[in-house]
């Protein structure tokens, strides 16, 4: 039996999955702003250039890629 992790529970996995392989970061854009008409929700960008990676991040597709297991197995 497994359980499904929360969304922000896979942000951090993909947060820090990013960092290590690629040394990239992963953000959140606020609703109300106009970077998130331009961004979307997730996005992620290269800290040393201060370019911008990917945009409009789809959490489940990003871990997908990235062999991230979004479900975690129920302890015994």
């Amino acid at each position: 039996m497994t359980i499904v992790i929360s969304e922000r529970a896979l942000f951090m996995r993909i947060k820090r999955k990013l960092d290590r392989i690629y040394g990239q970061t992963l953000h959140t854009c606020r609703y109300d702003t106009r970077a998130f008409l331009e961004f979307g929700r997730y996005y992620a960008i290269d800290p040393y250039s201060g370019g911008l990676v990917d945009w409009y991040i789809d959490l489940n597709d990003m871990a997908q890629e990235l062999g991230i297991n979004a479900t975690t197995p129920q302890p015994s």
